[in-house]
């Protein structure tokens, strides 16, 4: 190879994360989310000329229909090893062939054409190894960031290395550790919706909130798209009744600039334009209100935490004595008891 290159650590040099939070014990959905908004910033901070260049490697941390599904991306297609240069003979010069005459042939490659496949052979086994470089540093930090105990079961029998691509790693870890149920999803969107904006914060609290959704619904596979992210930020912020009249003009705007990238910038604007003619107020009812749905929501918490902590703790005393019982009576035939149950299925009978 004539161009011979040095490979950067990509993570000192580029990433924005040097290091990923640590997860100490079983992953959880919210550490998770956590350790993929920090991927997704990191392999975009690496320059590159694939996919338009535009998002950087975050082709490496996201599944295809969610990569090709995010404003501004490009199909990708992954460098392959180019493996060793074969020149490629120069094309057979076209135009007719007249009777009689010898077939064309095609002019020998000269010392200039041999060069210029060569830089290009370079270029291309260069891209190779950066893209292999960045997802290997990326899934460094993965694995660092997680408890060999729960990667275990992804890692080659043989060879003891992990070497699945990044997002069926994260797939696997949400759906083995992380994974809600279709009720639990709904209650999560049901809070965003239920939002009402504080005018003393910025604009950005919205967004902010809508974007941590929909970190979760990548992770569950069920992402949302720029429209929903779009609609559900303009319905909170119409819920304010401060900002109608910027609504009304982003309305305006072409479908293909109503954008959740634009809507963020647009309504920064708003933002402070309103801000510099005290315009920022709001109906003390619908934050009295908000409060009190987030104190019911918060009482609600702690009580359903409390009622589990006493299940188990109840359950745990069950099983105890039932225990005992059993070593009290282990005399007695098994299929002997005053009810016609035994300990367990009185457990269970119980419980249920």
């Amino acid at each position: 190879m004539s161009g011979a290159y040095n490979l950067p650590d990509y993570c000192a040099k580029y990433f924005e994360y040097k290091v990923l939070d640590k997860i100490h014990g079983q992953p959880t959905l919210e550490a998770l989310v956590k350790l993929f908004r920090q991927l997704k910033r990191n392999s975009q901070k690496v320059p590159t000329t694939l996919g338009g260049g535009q998002l950087g490697y975050l082709f490496l941390v996201l599944k295809t229909r969610t990569y090709t599904s995010v404003p501004g991306s490009a199909p990708v297609v992954r460098p392959v090893d180019p493996g060793n240069l074969s020149p490629t003979p120069n094309p057979i010069p076209p135009g007719p062939v007249l009777r009689g005459a010898a077939a064309p042939v095609a002019p020998p490659l000269t010392a200039g054409d041999i060069a210029t496949q060569n830089i290009a052979h370079d270029e291309r086994r260069r891209q190779y190894n950066e893209c292999q470089a960045v997802e290997h540093a990326l899934l460094n930090q993965l694995t660092e960031a997680i408890d060999d105990e729960y990667l275990r079961p992804l890692r080659n029998v043989h060879t003891d290395s992990i070497t699945d691509p990044i997002p069926d790693i994260l797939d696997f870890l949400q759906n083995t550790y992380g994974k809600l149920t279709t009720g639990q999803l709904k209650a999560k969107e049901a809070e965003v919706d239920d939002t009402v904006y504080d005018p003393s914060v910025s604009v950005d609290s919205v967004f902010n909130k809508v974007q941590d959704l929909q970190d979760i619904c990548t992770l569950l596979g069920k992402h949302k798209t720029d429209t929903q992210l779009v609609d559900m930020s303009y319905l909170i912020f119409q819920k304010s009744g401060i900002f109608m009249d910027s609504l009304l003009r982003w309305n305006k705007k072409a479908s293909v600039d109503q954008t959740f990238t634009n809507l963020k910038s647009f309504m920064r604007n708003e933002y402070l334009a309103l801000q510099e003619v005290g315009g920022l107020t709001v109906n003390n009812s619908i934050l009295n209100q908000a409060n009190i749905a987030q104190q019911i929501n918060e009482i609600k918490e702690h009580q359903d935490h409390v009622a589990l902590n006493l299940k188990n703790e109840l359950a745990d005393n069950i099983m105890k004595s039932l225990k005992a019982l059993n070593m009290g009576n282990e005399n007695i035939s098994p299929s002997f008891h005053p009810y016609g149950l035994g300990p367990a299925q009185q457990y269970h009978s119980y419980m249920n």
